[in-house]
């Protein structure tokens, strides 16, 4: 059970090593952002370049509002983010003179874009982790329709769960659907089979040489976890209708 439940944790963690980005990680990244935000805003104010400027804080917006779609327990800017955003802004343009000019070279249209460029590619890199955990990069919704297979889950729904708690990914949550729905099945027909528990009993008695594995299989076997395996476990239900024919033969 310890290296079932050790191996389960391993496969979660290098499943989700690439993909999944913690909450620290994300949080210093956006914090980073407004802070090159204070600076770059102040270049594009003295620039008079409202365009770029806006872009700069529809980008940090946009974030925010993903890191909150990846992250259930994701901070709460404080001060609130726009206001946080404004305020150092107002601050750097004491420092650098907003007011007055910038240098010619400053404002070219290279310059512009060359500052919002670390903007964009936060926003590039950040869709693409959307996608990838099932959600809408433009809505921030999940996508309506999922491109994952019920055989792309082989875990037990124990696993699934686990893992959307450490990942909060919508494949995971299809998945611990899927898992769940296959385990109970199981369930089900163990339930169904124990109805004929004591007939089996007296048949076993009776028919000493009579091959009962399976069907033994069938009600008193694991709850199997790998799709591919679930079939093998029906293959109780001949030993079963075998016994109920002896029965009624009787």
């Amino acid at each position: 059970m310890k290296n079932t439940v050790f191996f389960c944790l391993l496969a979660m963690f290098l499943g989700s090593a690439e993909a999944s980005v913690s909450v620290a990680e994300d949080t210093k990244d956006l914090n980073g952002l407004i802070d090159v935000f204070v600076v770059d805003g102040a270049e594009a104010k003295k620039c008079h370049d409202q365009k770029g400027l806006d872009r700069m804080i529809s980008s940090i917006v946009f974030l925010e509002k993903a890191f909150r779609v990846l992250h259930k327990n994701f901070p709460a800017s404080t001060p609130p983010l726009k206001e946080k955003m404004m305020s150092g802004l107002e601050s750097s343009c004491q420092v650098f003179h907003c007011d007055q000019p910038a240098k010619p070279e400053r404002c070219v249209p290279s310059a512009t874009e060359g500052r919002q460029m670390i903007f964009d590619n936060s926003v590039r890199r950040v869709k693409a982790r959307l996608e990838k955990a099932g959600f809408d990069p433009e809505s921030l919704t999940v996508q309506k329709s999922s491109t994952i297979a019920r055989s792309d889950c082989p875990q037990s729904a124990q696993y699934y769960q686990d893992a959307y708690v450490t990942r909060y990914r919508v494949e995971d949550l299809f998945c611990y659907k899927a898992a769940l729905d296959r385990q109970l099945l199981q369930l089900e027909l163990k339930m169904a089979a124990c109805g004929f528990i004591e007939e089996y009993a007296k048949f076993a008695t009776e028919n000493e040489k009579a091959d009962l594995s399976k069907f033994e299989a069938l009600v008193f076997g694991g709850i199997v976890a790998d799709l591919d395996k679930v079939p093998s476990t029906f293959d109780g239900i001949d030993a079963l209708a075998g016994i109920v024919k002896e029965i009624r033969g009787k």
